[in-house]
């Protein structure tokens, strides 16, 4: 029987540092990046100011990997472009009880307060659709249709919010194998621009997949793989990453 594993409350330190990391968009660019986590990782971002009503929606496959150590997660983060910010997120989990385990979860937080963190058990066991909304006001977390969380948007303020798709393992040697195809990526009920860019430390890679907006994360977590942002397209690696579309609403209602 496989050791028992920590649930993944401290992945919420880390996420929310790469957050403040790779979302301080001064000026016309992400900063370079110089990473401060500790977990093996990648983000891909969305390059729209979600400060209005949104509904993003992912098939999310999810391989379950019986040898880590710990756990691993994919999840959609919105949080504000200043750092320390509010934020909220959906996520898959694997590793708690066991290695193969796959429960939902769901976090909260203000600026400069821990994030509450709530674990849902799942009937899905490979395929899940994971989905973050924003209408009338609030915000809402997802799993196959069913609501986990719910929070009022103007409990947590964030100025010009973005969407970060992340995909995270704890341990050296664990590994991901995840895809999440864009079942609807909507904003104001338009179409989003399909992600173009991303940030990976450690090992874990992400690429586009051939469903627009589509994305799989892939890889094992090696502290001496390179730590850069990447063309989502090619994997090939860029300085930075373009600053998200400012829409003109940005009373985040």
């Amino acid at each position: 029987m496989a050791q028992r594993r920590s649930a993944p409350l401290r992945r919420l330190v880390s996420v929310t540092a790469a957050a403040g990391l790779a979302c301080a968009l001064a000026g016309p660019a992400l900063a370079k990046v110089t990473s401060v986590s500790t977990d093996g990782e990648a983000t891909v971002y969305l390059n729209t100011d979600f400060g209005q009503d949104f509904d993003l929606a992912y098939d999310v496959t999810f391989e379950p990997a019986p040898e880590n150590k710990s756990w691993s997660t994919v999840s959609i983060l919105l949080v504000g472009a200043k750092f320390p910010s509010a934020s909220v997120s959906v996520g898959l989990s694997r590793g708690y009880p066991n290695a193969t385990t796959l429960s939902a979860f769901t976090t909260s937080a203000h600026p400069n307060e821990r994030q509450t963190y709530r674990a849902f058990p799942v009937q899905c066991t490979v395929r899940c659709r994971l989905e973050l909304r924003a209408q009338r006001g609030d915000l809402y977390a997802l799993v196959d249709g069913r609501v986990l969380a719910s929070w009022p948007r103007w409990g947590y303020p964030m100025a010009n919010p973005g969407v970060q798709v992340n995909g995270e393992v704890g341990e050296v040697g664990d590994r991901l194998s995840a895809s999440l195809v864009s079942a609807r990526r909507q904003l104001a009920g338009v179409p989003t621009p399909a992600p173009t860019c991303a940030f990976t430390t450690q090992g874990i890679e992400p690429r586009a997949l051939g469903t627009p907006g589509s994305i799989a994360f892939a890889g094992s977590r090696r502290p001496d793989a390179r730590v850069t942002y990447i063309a989502l397209a090619d994997g090939s690696a860029t300085d930075s990453c373009p600053e998200p579309v400012r829409s003109a609403r940005r009373d985040n209602r």
